[in-house]
């Protein structure tokens, strides 16, 4: 098992070059590149399937069969990122999309590893492509043109990180075995309900907490695993009243 830590720290580490890759070419608004680091990637990702091929002749458990949709999810990635570089490829701009887009591109990077659920990622990705959606139309075919590819970007970046979400979605619960701890997703509706208040918060559009106006005496105890007694944090009402 040694050998597929390894392959997978190096995966891990290729993939988050390339991606701190694209957003240095987005800073500078080229986004020319040779992809060397992805032909490694490739490399890696063969050798990871055979080590996990080797692992299953020999002991098949709950744990290989982690690994090999980890290592399915990665490969699935990579053709995405060789997407990507591709469509970066002699790609040149200096609008103001480039920043936002180039800091989005390093937030995924600096958020790869394998523990992260990537579940916020998602949210504040999709707020973005909102922005975009909302800016002012652009004024000439060249501006029509590279926001249009700005936001293809964005949306096969919003591919690349849901891959990864689905995952966890499904497997997380293997992880946080393997490392001994409680599996707590944090993809519920409650959330993924703060995420959109706090990215609501950041761009100073105002939200109202309801619960303020309720007496306390009327809401209901909630019973914690510990026993502790604590208030329901759901708000019910009937719709007839």
């Amino acid at each position: 098992r040694q050998e597929i830590e390894r392959v997978r720290e190096e995966i891990e580490d290729k993939m988050r070059e390339v991606l701190l890759k694209m957003s240095g070419f987005l800073t500078i608004g080229n986004g020319k590149n040779d992809g060397e680091v992805l032909q490694l990637l490739k490399e890696k990702l063969s050798e990871a399937r055979e080590y996990v091929r080797l692992e299953a002749e020999n002991h098949l458990t709950k744990e290989v069969t982690y690994d090999y949709q980890y290592f399915e999810m990665r490969r699935d990635q990579s053709k995405l990122l060789e997407i990507m570089a591709a469509n970066l490829n002699e790609f040149r701009w200096d609008g103001e999309e480039m920043a936002i887009l180039s800091e989005m591109f390093k937030q995924t990077a600096q958020q790869l590893a394998e523990q992260n659920t990537a579940s916020q990622l998602i949210d504040e990705i999709e707020d973005l492509l909102e922005q975009f959606r909302e800016r002012p139309l652009p004024q000439t075919r060249r501006e029509f043109e590279k926001r249009a590819q700005l936001y293809q970007l964005l949306r096969d970046l919003k591919r690349f990180v849901q891959l990864k979400v689905d995952f966890f979605q499904t497997y997380g619960v293997h992880y946080f075995k393997k490392v001994g701890e409680n599996y707590r997703p944090n993809n519920t509706n409650e959330h993924r309900c703060k995420n959109s208040s706090q990215n609501l918060t950041k761009q100073n559009k105002a939200t109202i907490r309801v619960s303020d106006a309720i007496d306390p005496a009327t809401l209901l105890d909630f019973d914690e695993e510990n026993g502790v007694k604590t208030k329901d944090p759901h708000i019910w009402f009937d719709v007839a009243n």
